[in-house]
């Protein structure tokens, strides 16, 4: 493994001096990509596509009845996914917070188109999260745990138990897409970030989606790319810089 995190210092150093749409590193067999770009129109390209089911439930006239367990995982028949329209993610810098029950996202279904797909198509259950909704904490995050749905955890302590349950949905869909008898090509997955559009602050996601995916592809080889898109500059930046500590650290081992 050290043998290819050496050969990527010096791709990364190039890209310190230029910007760039993705970036990549490999680890054992699978390289691991962040792309700043359309997910959707990659579907001819991969053999899975994986988006948040409550996220496509929020673009499909929101529901939340809450009848799935974190993580639960589902490949699509139809293979048809709701797609956000142009613009509503900015493509600059500014990481504008969204909540996932705020005003404009309860019409964005109205908005949203739908899109067929060639590939795999698979929804998992992601953690999502409300803020200022209680009337006692009017500008805090707030978190039902699966344990718990009456009371809501607040504050830091909500992000951090969404956080657990984030990183626990990745490495739960990446070994289910594994275990899958339904799914047959494999190697090649996109990925959406899940969660940061239901009310999870992206800069805060990004550490637990990436320490998620590096953590499983270290001791799974089995996939050839996974490929996780994003719709900001400050994301991509974000994941940059997370590959660059994860390369400078284990160089020093």
């Amino acid at each position: 493994m050290k043998k290819s995190i050496i050969i990527l210092c010096v791709l990364f150093s190039s890209l310190r001096a230029a910007e760039s749409n993705s970036y990549r590193i490999a680890i054992n067999k699978t390289t691991f990509c962040v792309a700043k770009g359309n997910m959707y129109n990659r579907h001819s390209d991969c053999g899975v596509m994986v988006v948040g089911l409550n996220q496509q439930s929020s673009l499909s006239e929101p529901e939340f009845d809450d009848v799935y367990k974190l993580g639960d995982m589902f490949v699509s028949k139809e293979k048809m996914v709701r797609v956000i329209p142009p613009g509503y993610d900015s493509g600059s810098s500014d990481d504008v917070y969204r909540s996932w029950e705020g005003e404009e996202s309860k019409s964005l279904y109205k908005q949203a188109v739908n899109y067929t797909v060639s590939c795999d198509l698979v929804t998992v259950y992601e953690p999502r999260i409300g803020y200022g909704r209680m009337y006692k904490n009017p500008k805090n995050y707030e978190y039902f745990t699966p344990s718990n749905r009456r009371r809501p955890l607040l504050g830091d302590v909500a992000l951090q138990a969404a956080g657990v349950d984030l990183y626990n949905c990745y490495k739960n869909l990446l070994q289910g897409i594994l275990d899958s008898e339904e799914i047959i090509n494999k190697k090649k997955v996109v990925l959406q970030q899940l969660s940061i559009d239901l009310g999870f602050p992206r800069d805060k996601a990004a550490p637990i989606i990436f320490k998620a995916i590096i953590d499983f592809i270290s001791s799974h080889p089995e996939y050839d790319e996974l490929k996780l898109f994003v719709t900001q500059k400050s994301e991509l930046q974000n994941y940059k810089r997370l590959m660059l500590e994860y390369i400078e650290a284990n160089q020093k081992k």
